[in-house]
């Protein structure tokens, strides 16, 4: 590549690293047309002339209708059925797997995530692997967490992998306000995760490009690199220009496009504008269908475009799309409002007759939002967030249905329309947005449908929205709004016997105390619990009552009956309730026989609940909740290096939040352990357990803890003397 020799010897230097000493990311940073697919495309060549797998795809800039994972999905293209495990399979296909219908969302998803990063995993033990995501600016909500759950979870030690992970994005489209800018900053600050920037070409790599191009005397090759700013794309698009004759450069790079278009016959060039308004490759059948042109008549307007550089062929995928898009982008400016929303109708129209040309309701959604059809999309959106919750893309559903409300009140009888009432949808925005980890506006919208007529009206469903705001609060680390919350739900269900659901409540919220050290309040509750569980017959709920009373009477000292209480539960569970139910009393029984110094119990049974959870693909919170026990007992027998592996599986993985911070705990205990008291310092400022403590005390109560063995070790028993007066006050 002309210019480009440092970039290639970096990316050239990931391979090897991710080939001899496991996975590293590269995110390559450069504005609009600077080389970044070019780049990615010769190094991944390269790599695959040497016996590399390569899985690439890029986002598309669908706007408002853009496809849940679309790029990750895209990626599995060259892989056949027999070739993924059927969770994936299923999953890229939109279907969900029978397994799945026994898990809730959360977990089923946590499936998926699990069996892509296997995938890798497992690939790359043949030959090393890169997975390549181009123009991640674009990114959907759901591509980008499951592209940070791949590139976390590649990193941890029961993950080693010889995977690259190589995404790309344009700079200068990530603004200070986009979700993409924080994502990326996250990214950026995890282990063997590095960024790459692109800039201009200089005036004598310019000239070389030129070379290449065709024949330019001094004078014109250096207006050439002046207008274009060491651009290539723009040099390409400027040499072509100029050596089609047309003597006066553009002043403004965007009206290349204009010069461009404006040389097609009128047939190629309505074509092309069809084309940027679609926002997306199309196939031949989706085009003729548009235009309405013969099939002799599009393949002359196709020949024309594609042989002037403007269009370009994807021989897999038989779909044309734009040399670059910065020439789509430049066709769109063109458009006049009202022209616009007329192409969009005639797309709209031909996307609702023929479905299977579309990629999905959102993507007819936005063309009938845009042609004025607010009807018709809202009726689109609905179904969109119906697909996208079938693929766990919670992000993506909310946001649908996020528009659906949007447009409510501008479409007569909506509620008809949708099958559902305004309070439905707001309940829907809140449960997409809490599985999305956006807990603050999962709030926001529960609580905005507490005030709709049919909730507010019905104790039972509003005690069941209190409950979930208080779950939301819970995994916002906000204890007292969420224990607020929980007795709001509460004396919903009081008012209205013989109301069910009450002994499972109950439950939930002593678990919520126990976790927040609440423990008398804890104990009560869970006792309550058992008892109303009793009074509704339902051995289920007795199973959450009992799992709740074994953790607090555990977390008083009353260890033997909250051992009793959860090997109870544990049967109640495996007889009468659910996957999830069986783990989570699994992994608390783990941590009771932790507490009760029955380390080598408890490691046994807590490495049995991880292989399972594994199995059963739930690598999110109670995976990771396992393996900070499992690094305690480890710790605890005198297994450090096993305690720190299990330590960092979790450390890492900033998603985790609260076992995050029990892991940064654990690891800095081995680090004073073993004298390395700048590492545990280091691990200890992380935490910052002031403020965090004051919801969760054991959290400040361990970390002062660590930071007296650190004190004493080194001789300063003052400061250590002080760290645990502060801790006995918490």
């Amino acid at each position: 590549m002309v210019g480009r020799l440092a970039e290639t010897s970096v990316l050239d230097e990931a391979l090897r690293m991710a080939a001899e000493d496991g996975p590293v990311a590269v995110v390559i940073a450069g504005d609009a047309g600077i080389g970044k697919s070019r780049l990615a495309a010769e190094v991944c060549g390269q790599a695959t002339a040497e016996g590399w797998q390569v899985l690439s795809a890029g986002c598309v800039d669908l706007a408002e209708g853009s496809v849940p994972y679309l790029p990750l999905v895209d990626a599995l293209r060259s892989l056949g059925a027999t070739e993924l495990p059927a969770v994936l399979d299923h999953w890229r296909r939109g279907e969900t797997e029978q397994a799945a219908t026994q898990l809730s969302p959360d977990t089923a998803r946590g499936r998926v995530y699990a069996a892509y990063l296997d995938l890798l995993r497992i690939r790359s033990d043949d030959a090393p692997l890169a997975l390549v995501v181009e123009d991640v600016h674009w990114a959907d909500r759901a591509t980008r967490d499951l592209l940070s759950y791949l590139i976390r979870g590649l990193g941890t030690p029961q993950f080693q992998a010889r995977v690259v992970v190589l995404l790309t994005y344009r700079s200068d489209e990530v603004t200070r306000t986009s979700p993409v800018r924080g994502w990326l900053s996250e990214l950026l600050r995890l282990p063997r995760v590095s960024r790459l920037d692109l800039g201009p070409l200089d005036q004598a790599a310019v000239m070389a490009q030129l070379d290449s191009l065709g024949s330019f005397d001094r004078r014109q090759a250096r207006e050439i690199y002046r207008r274009s700013d060491g651009n290539p794309f723009y040099v390409e698009e400027l040499a072509a220009i100029w050596s089609e004759g047309e003597l006066r450069v553009p002043e403004a790079v965007r009206n290349l496009a204009d010069v461009r278009v404006s040389q097609l016959e009128p047939r190629a060039r309505d074509l092309v504008r069809l084309l940027a308004a679609v926002g997306r490759p199309a196939t031949f059948e989706l085009l003729r269908l548009l235009s309405q042109d013969s099939a002799e008549e599009l393949h002359a307007a196709l020949h024309s475009v594609v042989d002037t550089a403007i269009l370009t062929v994807d021989r897999e995928t038989s779909t044309y799309w734009f040399r670059h898009a910065l020439l789509a982008e430049a066709v769109l400016d063109q458009f006049l409002p009202g022209e616009r929303a007329a192409v969009h109708g005639i797309i709209a129209g031909v996307l609702a007759q023929q479905p299977a040309l579309s990629t999905g309701p959102g993507e007819l959604g936005y063309h009938q939002a845009s042609a004025g059809d607010l009807h018709a999309a809202l009726v689109s959106y609905v179904a969109a967030a119906e697909e996208a919750e079938r693929v766990y893309a919670f992000g993506q559903a909310g946001e649908y249905l996020q528009r659906v409300l949007e447009l409510w009140a501008r479409v007569p009888h909506a509620a008809v329309a949708t099958g559902r009432s305004r309070g439905d949808v707001l309940v829907g925005v809140a449960q997409n947005l809490g599985r999305a980890g956006d807990f603050d506006r999962a709030v926001a919208y529960a609580t905005a449908a507490l005030a709709e007529p049919e909730i507010a009206g019905d104790p039972e469903r509003g005690a069941e929205l209190w409950q979930r705001i208080a779950r939301y609060q819970l995994q916002d680390d906000n204890g007292l709004p969420a224990f607020a919350a929980y007795e709001a739900a509460a004396k919903l269900l009081d008012s209205a016997p013989p109301a069910r659901g009450r002994s499972r409540l109950a439950a939930d919220h002593a678990l919520a105390l126990a976790l927040w050290d609440r423990n008398d309040e804890a104990v009560t509750q869970a006792e309550r619990a058992v008892c109303l569980a009793a009074d509704e017959g339902d051995l289920a709920a007795r199973g959450l009552a009992l799992n709740a009373s074994g953790v607090a009477r555990t977390s008083v000292g009353r260890i033997e009956d909250g051992e009793r209480d959860l090997r109870e539960a544990l049967d109640l569970a495996r007889a009468h309730g659910s996957i999830e139910d069986i783990a989570r009393a699994t992994m608390n029984l783990g941590y009771t026989l932790l507490s009760s110094g029955r380390d080598e119990e408890a490691l046994a049974l807590i490495e049995t609940a991880i292989a399972d959870n594994e199995a059963l693909g739930f690598d999110l919170r109670r995976g990771a909740l396992n393996r900070i026990n499992a690094s305690e007992a480890l710790f605890a027998l005198g297994r450090w290096d096993e305690a720190i592996a299990q330590a960092e599986a979790v450390r890492n993985r900033i998603e985790f939040r609260f076992a995050g911070r029990r892991a940064s705990i654990t690891r800095a205990r081995v680090a004073t352990a073993r004298g390395e008291d700048d590492l545990a310092a280091s691990l200890l400022s992380w935490v910052e357990p002031d403020g965090q403590g004051q919801g969760q005390p054991h959290i400040g109560a361990d970390w002062r803890l660590v930071v007296a063995e650190s004190a004493a070790w080194a001789g300063r028993y003052d400061e250590g003397r002080a760290a645990i007066a502060a801790g006995l006050e918490l």
